[in-house]
């Protein structure tokens, strides 16, 4: 399997090494991190020769600062979208707590 990690491993340096900066509610974000995170499980203690390449886009990822929002129902309904990545939770009398997740 190590081969085809080497191959996997290579891909995910190239495209994240196409980029110096990543825009915060780039959708590329948590699959990057997803896919680095699962590699790691996956070959473990050989994944310490990859970190120098992920821990600066992920300390980067991890500093953004998420947009909220707390509104009331109307408002939600009318002007977020879940696809634009907004997640919303009742709080209470019609208001709603929302978080921006894209990029998260």
């Amino acid at each position: 399997f190590m081969q085809d990690a080497q191959e996997i491993l290579d891909m995910l340096f190239k495209v994240q090494s196409e980029r110096l900066e990543w825009e915060p509610d780039d959708p590329q974000i948590p699959f990057m991190i997803g896919a680095w995170a699962r590699m790691c499980k996956i070959i473990g203690p050989a994944f310490v020769d990859y970190l120098p390449y992920v821990i600066h886009p992920l300390i980067q990822a991890a500093s953004m600062k998420p947009e909220i929002a707390i509104v009331d129902s109307v408002e939600a309904e009318q002007n977020f979208s879940e696809d634009d990545g907004w997640e919303f939770i009742t709080l209470a009398d019609q208001q709603k707590f929302g978080i921006k997740t894209a990029g998260l």
